[in-house]
């Protein structure tokens, strides 16, 4: 989209929609190639920067006081505002100079959005969307934040206390918070707010409450943490959400009570890098002693000051995470799942490099090696990527060892799809035939690994909860250690905790029968 640059009286404009090498705010005129195919940019008589013209031009247009584009660019007028700045008047060829209209709302087809007129008559963009119409009633300069209309799907923009207009909410929201700093999501869309800190990036202001029952889940998912800035290579996330926001502790606390008092009997606690609760950065070599341990004692709060909450799960895990005081405590409570998610993504050393991952494949198995010496039994599931740029054979190879060795429950596997803008979307793919050969080899190895673990468990009991019911009266859970088990009783009910004998095993799944409800 290009830059921002705030002008000497505060007023936004975009600098330019194509990336540049540099500020431009000293220099009267700012050149872009005639390659880029937008054109050039000049400072108005308020020293802020405007768009002259989306198309190449020969010269500079400084002293035209309004620029007619030929109707064939598709891209519209430009006029000379109040203050001298020449802004875009309109998107799309217009009949007519719009210059005493205070907003002018573009036909649906333009795919860009609004254009708005500040009290200094400059034009500024309200939103990249395409809108159903106008929803602006003047210049929006004093107001804390505009709201844009559901179906643009892109969110709020909200001035910041530099003048900066920034995205509020990423999601749709349900109306106008035009009064409001900040903009509260409903629960639903699990993403929260977004504010600017002190280096002037992005981050999570707040993480929305999941007050109220999530009616689609039997196991209750509890958003605590937000952002990342780990950049592996294959991962857009730090590019979206570089800044790291943890929920505070007393809030989960009162938000996990008000869940299970909802009914639910399971939490699961989220975050897009769980393990960094309470930290800054999500990099291990830079976190804060003082700030480690905050995740280990959030979870032995929920386990002794949530009443009627049965277990706790965790969603995902790193290696670096587990530090003695984490894996004690995951040890020592019966209400933790014994079942733990960590991702592995390749055996090999060499291709975790490329992906810039936090851990070697020898790190990875002495946590494994730690955590089954405490639990036991305990469930591992996993993610690998296979045909990772620069993967050969012998790296495959690996993989299929460390998987062997690591004993997985459960492994999500994967080919790997590029992401535009990562760096290793630059780097040369494997040969498509090769990865998918590779990848039925680790899906029939990991299928035989599940079999394997469930078929220890026939003949005992364990605690299902019940996620839903299937024809014939048969009903459907996970137990503790997260792999799933079906049994027959049409009288027992959806979210209830069921006490199961397991029997015998079929593929993936466990089969048994209701001992008691708990």
């Amino acid at each position: 989209r290009g830059n921002l640059e705030l002008g000497v009286r505060g007023v936004v404009a975009a600098a330019a929609y194509t990336p540049v090498e540099q500020s431009n705010k000293d220099a009267p005129t700012l050149a872009l190639p005639r390659s880029t195919g937008r054109g050039n940019l000049e400072r108005g008589g308020c020293g802020v920067l405007g768009t002259a013209t989306y198309t190449p031009v020969e010269q500079s247009n400084k002293e035209a006081p309004s620029l007619a584009l030929p109707r064939s660019t598709g891209r519209g007028n430009l006029e000379q505002g109040g203050c001298g700045v020449l802004g875009t008047a309109a998107y799309t060829p217009v009949a007519q100079c719009n210059k005493e209209a205070p907003s002018l709302a573009l036909p649906r087809s333009t795919g860009r959005g609004n254009l708005e007129r500040g009290d200094r008559g400059v034009l500024e963009v309200a939103a990249y969307t395409p809108v159903e119409q106008s929803n602006v009633e003047g210049s929006n300069k004093d107001a804390p934040t505009l709201a844009l209309p559901r179906s643009s799907g892109r969110g709020n923009l909200e001035r910041g206390d530099c003048g900066v207009l920034e995205v509020a909410a990423y999601p749709p929201v349900e109306q106008s918070n035009k009064e409001a700093p900040t903009l509260a999501l409903p629960w639903s869309t699990g993403r929260g707010n977004l504010e600017r800190r002190g280096c002037g990036a992005l981050g999570a202001a707040s993480l929305p409450p999941l007050a109220a029952r999530q009616p689609t889940r039997q196991r209750a998912l509890l958003k605590i943490q937000d952002g990342c800035d780990a950049h592996c290579t294959y991962c857009l996330i730090p590019s979206l959400r570089p800044l790291l926001w943890s929920k505070p502790h007393e809030e989960v606390l009162d938000e996990a009570r008000r869940l299970v008092a909802a009914g639910h009997r399971e939490l699961v606690l989220t975050g897009v890098f769980l393990g960094a609760y309470g930290q800054k950065t999500a990099l291990h070599r830079r976190q804060s002693p003082a700030r480690g341990g905050a995740l280990a004692r959030l979870i032995q709060a929920l386990c002794c000051q949530v009443p009627g909450l049965h277990r706790v799960r965790l969603s995902s895990l790193e290696p670096g995470d587990l530090t003695d005081e984490l894996i004690d405590v995951l040890a020592a409570s019966p209400r933790v799942a014994p079942h733990l998610h960590l991702p592995l993504q390749s055996g090999s050393s060499a291709i975790l490099r490329r992906m810039n991952r936090q851990y070697s494949a020898r790190m990875f198995m002495d946590r494994v090696e730690r955590l089954r010496s405490r639990i036991a039994p305990l469930a591992i599931s996993s993610d690998v990527i296979v045909g990772f740029p620069g993967e050969r054979e012998e790296d495959f190879a690996q993989t299929l060892e460390v998987v062997r060795i690591a004993q997985f429950m459960q492994v999500h596997a994967f080919s790997y799809s590029p992401r535009a803008g990562t760096a290793a979307a630059r780097q040369a793919p494997v040969d498509a035939p090769a990865v998918r050969q590779r990848l039925g080899r680790l899906s029939q190895q990991a299928a035989e690994q599940q079999k394997h673990f469930i078929s220890g468990f026939v003949g005992q009991t364990v605690d299902v909860l019940v996620e839903r019911g299937l024809r014939g009266g048969l009903r459907h859970g996970r137990c503790g250690w997260y792999f799933p088990v079906y049994f027959s009783d049409p009288s027992c009910p959806t979210g209830a905790v069921a006490r199961i004998h397991i029997q015998k095993v079929e593929a993936d799944r466990a089969l048994g029968s209701l001992k008691e409800l708990l």
